[in-house]
């Protein structure tokens, strides 16, 4: 048709001619060339009949300046119309000017109640919007749980920002329960559809090690690809890395780009970072005026947003007065700012209110205060502040000591994947201490909070392995527990580790390799270690010998003791006590160590309860008393204690001390045995056996005997290859009697050896197999057993072994003989009297 007769039935009041000239000249299509004000204005010939399409248009047109001029107060007009005839789009976009102001006086309560129409029309982006005002508490009531339902299907649809928050949701445990790795998956879909914001907070998970084991070079590489967007916080974090050497090399100059990145992005942290590194010239050089700049800059952007509540601004404000960057040192005003901010949920600020009145920094110290802090964050949520929580009930400071109340607190924050908290269950768990003892689920804890990298679990996971106390006993799985966290500058597992070499359980036996651990150690100030090398340098083990290394390392040890002591750290007492006891460095004194040793068993440190018992036993530095011996050796068997288990048991039983009282002495080799000492255990064994103080049982003597195995014990081998063999205890079996012989002739037991030897020539639990017996018999025969040597003797007279040889069989009983075996000696009167017989008659 003709555009003329087109226009002519447009200006008629024509709506198809009028829609189909508003489109044609919006776009340009065939003989109509573009022309956007041509366009808008039979856009607005529609709307005003009425067309809500067309409402909807002219406001978009308004919004963009296009084709007409760009008014936002119209546009509100236009939506507005369309709105009443349900057009979501209008809806969504009123909604918006509500939110933000713009054509329209800020209403949030409007602005949700228009994205709550657009979303009941279908409209997922209102949806979405609306859940973030839940979330917030903007305009309808504060609904988290609301907010998370009214996220899941916009997210479901590929909605960006509904994917981050419905993450979010999860990680903060606020409208969701708190699931780190279900916010994790969340902000990974999130960031896969375009979201920079949850690729920025996916690094910040791995940073953290929320729900998984810390991991900054991870964080590193998703915070690259947020930095890739001009992300500030991303380009703050890359900076901290590189300065921090975290996750990426140390690079101050790399370190200050990001900074400056992050700072022309508008980024306050890194702004008065910038303004930290000029002041004392890290990766540029020393500048006050910079420095100024800089934080002044910092200030600039968080007084506006301070003042208009931002919790971040009034944090990092708070944080500036406090330090004097580029505002005056005011802690009044430091804390004003950070109540404002924790008023509003400001984690961060709430830490800083609480860790100020801890440590007594600008206010009077305050612990009672700071744990009213640490409860607000931990009410917050925060896992940090109930691992704080149930230190401060574990040590009765700033809260009623309560263990069961430490345990509680611990068990929320290790649950949010708080790996310090997990250390603390695990130890409270593993001891008793507020939960009920349980070894094998206190070092499951550990070994939870190892995975989330904690040196502290490493290292005791290392111990349960070593003394077999919640796992089995395994000296390599120690030390290789011990190794991770000497990896991570342990001193104590590197102390270990040195141990470990130096007798070599777990590992080859390495004077010179357990000297570098122990160096290592030493430098870091453990003063165990630095005796070890004082012993080491005196004696010239692994190193030359150098009494001035030694002295000077005793001194150390001196040193570091001392300090400890005087400061009431149990273990530096007790380690003050083992100064004096040897005179390492000093005049060797046992009333001294006595002394201090007492110090530190009143502390209720084991080993110097230990050495007082001692003391007190043998009458060293102090007198002799046997009745307080007995008093420190039933404190420490209440702790579980199996070496003062095991002394109150003699004790007990000789009636030192305390009143003779074998049912006493039996009871504490019980308690010690079930404890894993495998001298009660040993000592049980055999009293079942023969009926000492107690009932003859055999099946009860077999069952210690078996425990006792399982400390590679070579009496338990015997017992138990003997009770295997007869019955006498034990279901017999000669098969397994065999391969506890096996065990102990690996071990270098001749009488083992011939045993096997036996076995393997009658077939007696092991195949019948003379070249393994002769095997067996030759290597006891070579320890000079008498009786291997006869058995050798009668297999090569026999014809066992091959074709009768008379020498050979001479030769062997000779050697048994020279050893006065009785078969040997007869065996030889026998050869020189007569001729021997014929292999055959």
């Amino acid at each position: 048709m003709d555009l003329s007769i087109i226009i002519e039935l447009a200006k008629k009041g024509d709506v198809k001619a009028q829609r189909w000239l508003a489109e044609a000249y919006s776009k340009g299509v065939r003989d109509v060339p573009q022309d956007k004000e041509k366009g808008a204005y039979w856009w607005n010939e529609l709307a005003k009949n009425g067309d809500a399409d067309a409402q909807c248009t002219m406001g978009e047109l308004y919004l963009n300046g296009d084709g007409v001029p760009f008014d936002l107060r119209i546009a509100v007009e236009w939506w507005s119309k369309a709105g009443e005839s349900g057009r979501s789009l209008a809806l969504r976009r009123l909604g918006n000017a509500y939110y933000n102001g713009e054509g329209a006086p800020i209403d949030w309560v409007k602005a949700a109640e228009c994205w709550r129409k657009a979303a009941e029309l279908g409209d997922l982006t209102s949806q979405s919007a609306l859940a973030l005002r839940y979330f917030k508490g903007e305009g309808v009531p504060l609904d988290p749980a609301k907010a998370v339902k009214c996220w899941r299907e916009p997210a479901k649809n590929g909605d960006p920002t509904a994917a981050f928050y419905l993450g979010l949701a999860y990680y903060s445990g606020q409208g969701a329960p708190q699931i780190f790795r279900q916010a994790l998956d969340s902000w990974r879909y999130a960031a896969e559809i375009g979201s920079i914001e949850a690729t920025f907070w996916i690094g910040e998970m791995y940073y953290l090690g929320n729900g998984m084991s810390p991991d900054s070079a991870k964080a590193v590489e998703w915070w690259l690809k947020a930095a890739e967007k001009d992300h500030d916080s991303a380009l703050f974090r890359l900076g901290e890395a590189r300065y921090l050497g975290d996750g990426a090399p140390k690079d101050l100059a790399k370190a200050i780009e990001y900074w400056k990145k992050a700072a022309k992005e508008g980024n306050p942290d890194a702004q008065f970072r910038l303004g930290d590194a000029y002041h004392r010239g890290e990766g540029v050089a020393q500048d006050l005026q910079m420095a100024i700049r800089y934080w002044l800059d910092g200030v600039d952007q968080c007084v506006k947003a301070a003042e208009d509540g931002d919790p971040h601004a009034q944090f990092l404000l708070g944080e500036a007065h406090a330090g004097g960057r580029g505002v005056p040192h005011d802690m009044a005003k430091a804390i004003e700012l950070w109540l404002k901010a924790a008023e509003k949920g400001k984690i961060l600020a709430i830490h800083s209110l609480a860790n100020m009145y801890q440590e007594g920094d600008g206010v009077p110290k305050d612990v009672e205060k700071a744990a009213e802090w640490w409860l607000k964050a931990a009410e917050l949520g925060d896992a940090s502040a109930k691992c704080v929580l149930g230190l401060m009930h574990s040590n009765g400071q700033g809260r009623p000591l309560d263990l069961t109340k430490a345990v509680d607190w611990w068990r929320e924050a290790a649950k949010m994947g708080h790996h310090v908290a997990a250390f603390y269950l695990g130890l409270a768990i593993f001891t008793g201490d507020g939960a009920p003892q349980d070894w094998t689920r206190g070092v499951s804890w550990w070994h939870f909070s190892a995975d989330l990298g904690n040196a502290d679990a490493m290292f005791r996971i290392g111990e349960a392995y070593y003394f077999g106390q919640g796992a089995p006993q395994d000296y390599a799985k120690a030390v290789e527990w011990w190794l991770k966290a000497a990896d991570r500058g342990d001193p104590v597992a590197q102390f270990r580790l040195g141990d470990a070499h130096y007798i070599g359980q777990g590992v080859r036996k390495d004077s010179a390799k357990a000297i570098d651990w122990w160096l290592k150690a030493a430098e870091a100030d453990n003063a165990d270690a630095q005796f070890r090398l004082g012993e080491m340098y005196y004696y010239g083990e692994g190193a030359p010998k150098d009494i001035d290394k030694s002295v000077k390392w005793f001194r150390k040890a001196a040193e570091q003791c001392l300090i400890a002591a005087e400061l009431g750290d149990p273990h530096g007492q007790f380690l003050l006590g083992e100064v004096y006891a040897q005179g390492l460095g000093c005049p060797r004194d046992l009333a001294e160590a006595v002394e201090w040793w007492g110090m530190a068993a009143e502390q209720g440190h084991i080993e110097a309860i230990t050495k007082l018992a001692d003391a007190y036993q043998f009458g060293e530095g102090t007198p002799q008393d046997y009745a307080k011996a007995v008093e420190w050796w039933l404190i420490a068997a209440e702790r579980g204690d199996y070496n003062a288990l095991h002394c109150l048991a003699e004790a007990y039983y000789r009636g030192e001390g305390v009143p003779e009282d074998r049912d006493k002495a039996l009871d504490c080799w019980h308690r010690a045995a079930e404890l894993g000492d495998c001298v009660a255990q040993r000592r049980l064994a055999t009293a079942y056996y023969y009926g000492d103080d107690v009932p003859v049982d055999k099946a009860e003597s077999a069952a210690w005997w078996l425990k006792v195995a399982e400390h590679n014990d070579p009496k338990a081998y015997e017992c138990l290859g003997e009770m295997y063999y007869s019955g006498d205890g034990l279901k017999k079996d000669k098969s397994k009697a065999a391969s506890y012989w096996l065990k102990l002739a690996n071990m270098g037991n001749c009488d083992a050896m011939r045993r096997l030897g036996e076995a393997y020539a009658t077939g007696d639990g092991v195949p019948q197999m003379m070249e393994k017996a002769l095997e067996w018999w030759l290597k006891a025969a070579e320890m000079e057993d008498s009786a291997s040597q006869f058995l050798i003797g009668e297999a090569y007279y026999s014809g066992q072994v091959g074709p009768q040889d008379l020498t050979k069989a001479k030769e062997w009983w000779l050697k048994a003989a020279d050893q006065w075996h009785p078969e040997a000696t007869a065996r030889l009167r026998e050869f020189c009297c007569k001729d021997l017989p014929p292999k055959n008659e």
